[in-house]
């Protein structure tokens, strides 16, 4: 069964193959549904860390059938909305990023980010602003990239 057009559009039809491979390795009857309680493994399988209270979230957004189990369209659907929130985030967050990065390299020095700081009404010294891209800059190439950028702003 091909999987529903909005969520074709999702993901690619490789990601899509991926998704339903590691799906299947906990479809322990390979019926085509798994059961409630092992969602938490297959998301880690899938590399992606969810609370109990976001399984629970994923539950109540697509139902469960009543033997407490998800197909894995209602698997997918999942995965597409939560995708799509992420992709949100970063859309987010490259704007974010952009309103610093003046001219536009792809990095924040210092002096951006202390012109934008300027702009919001901070008072920030040069050295302030070195301070905060040293802190960001994990590569150690003296400016703060998207990725880096992103890191900072996700665990903040």
């Amino acid at each position: 069964m091909s999987p529903p057009a909005i969520l074709s559009s999702s993901f690619t039809q490789g990601q899509i193959d991926e998704l339903r491979e590691k799906f299947g390795q906990f479809d322990a009857d390979k019926g085509g549904s798994v059961a409630v309680e092992e969602l938490g493994a297959v998301y880690e399988a899938l590399g992606c860390q969810f609370t109990k209270a976001e399984i629970q979230e994923h539950v109540g957004m697509v139902g469960q059938d009543d033997n407490g189990t998800l197909t894995f369209e209602q698997f997918l659907q999942f995965m597409a909305h939560k995708y799509a929130e992420d992709k949100g985030d970063d859309t987010k967050l490259r704007e974010a990023f952009n309103k610093y990065d003046k001219n536009g390299d792809g990095a924040i020095s210092a002096e951006e980010l202390r012109s934008a700081m300027l702009s919001l009404g901070e008072d920030v010294t040069e050295e302030e602003a070195n301070k905060m891209i040293e802190e960001a800059d994990i590569d150690g190439d003296g400016h703060v990239s998207f990725e880096e950028f992103a890191i900072i702003m996700k665990s903040s």
